[in-house]
C-alpha cells in the first residue's frame, strides 16, 4: 500500500508573483522535479508568458493526519530564482516534426510509454478531445495519424489521460470517473466511479506502484488510490483551487499550485507493513 511520507506546503513570494495569470480546467502550468538525492524539490509554475522556478526542501518526515484526509501544514522555507486551435504540435528539441489536426479542442494528451503494437518507444501519442479518446501514431500518414478512437461519457468532457510505463491509459473528465483502458484490446479494464467529488482535471500514475493512480479534483483536493480495487488510499487539500498540478516522472512526489499562491508537495512512499486487497 501507499503511504505519504511528507506532506509540505510552499508559499509563493507576493513580490515574485503578486497576480497570477487566472487557472483553467486544464492546469497543466506546475512540473516539479525531485534531486537524486531526495532532498529537494524544484517547483516550476508558468504565468503568463513567464516561468518561475522556486525550491523546496524535502529532507526529513513531515505528516499530520485528519479524519478524512492529510491535514494543511504549514509553509516550508523556499529560496527563489528569478489552445484554441484543434492541432497538437510535435517537436523533436526545437525542430517541429508534425502537427496533428483533431476533431475537437484537445485538452490533454500523454505518450503512450508501453504499446504492445509497436517496439519504437514514443510514436504513440493518446489525445482526450471532447468526450472521445483518440490514439496516433507518429509513424504514419494514413488517416492523418490517428489509428483509433474510443467514445468516452455520452455529452461529457474528457479533461485529463496519462499512461502507465506497463502500457494501461488512464482518462477522468465531467462523469467523475477513472476509466483505464487495455491497449492490446482498447476495452475498459476498469472504472473508478465517484473518486472525485468534481470534474477530474489531472491523472498520474503512480511510479512506485502502478496500481495506483493520483486523481486530481477540479476543487483543491488530491486522491490517491487503487484502481483495480477502487479503494482510496489517501487524499490532501489545499487551501484554494489548484493553478497546476504534476507528479515526478520516476519518483512518487505529487505537487500541487494554488490560486492562493501556496504550493503543496507529497512525499509518498510504499507502506510495507500493510497490502491492500
Amino acid at each position: 500500500m501507499l503511504a505519504p511520507r511528507s506532506l509540505r506546503k510552499a508559499a509563493v513570494p507576493p513580490s515574485l508573483l503578486s497576480d497570477p495569470s487566472p487557472g483553467s480546467l486544464q492546469p497543466t502550468r506546475l512540473a516539479v522535479h525531485v534531486n537524486a538525492a531526495g532532498s529537494s524539490c524544484s517547483a516550476y509554475l508558468a504565468s503568463g508568458c513567464r516561468v518561475y522556478k522556486i525550491e523546496i526542501a524535502m529532507e526529513g518526515e513531515m505528516l499530520s493526519k485528519g479524519k478524512e484526509s492529510l491535514l494543511i501544514p504549514i509553509n516550508a522555507e523556499v529560496a527563489v530564482a528569478r489552445e484554441l486551435c484543434k492541432c497538437i504540435d510535435i517537436y523533436d528539441q526545437d525542430i517541429h516534426v508534425r502537427s496533428l489536426r483533431t476533431l475537437w479542442y484537445p485538452s490533454s494528451f500523454s505518450f503512450a510509454q508501453c504499446m504492445p503494437q509497436v517496439n519504437e518507444s514514443g510514436s504513440m501519442l493518446a489525445i482526450a478531445e471532447g468526450s472521445q479518446l483518440s490514439i496516433w501514431d507518429l509513424r504514419t500518414s494514413n488517416n492523418g495519424g490517428c489509428v483509433h478512437r474510443i467514445s468516452g461519457p455520452i455529452g461529457g468532457i474528457i479533461y485529463s489521460v496519462c499512461s502507465s510505463p506497463s502500457g494501461p491509459i488512464a482518462v477522468g473528465g465531467t462523469d467523475r470517473t477513472v476509466t483505464i483502458y487495455d491497449p492490446r484490446r482498447w476495452s475498459a479494464l476498469s472504472r473508478w466511479v465517484g473518486c472525485s467529488k468534481y470534474e477530474i482535471t489531472g491523472l498520474s500514475f503512480s511510479s512506485v506502484d502502478e496500481s495506483f493512480i493520483y486523481v486530481q479534483g477540479v476543487d483543491y483536493e488530491i486522491t490517491c488510490g487503487l484502481w483495480k480495487g477502487n479503494e482510496r488510499a489517501f487524499s490532501f487539500r489545499g487551501d484554494s483551487k489548484w493553478l497546476g498540478f504534476s507528479k515526478c516522472a520516476n519518483t512518487d512526489v505529487v505537487a500541487g499550485w494554488c490560486e492562493s499562491g501556496s504550493v503543496f508537495v507529497a512525499d509518498v512512499r510504499q507502506d510495507c507493513l500493510s497490502v491492500i486487497g
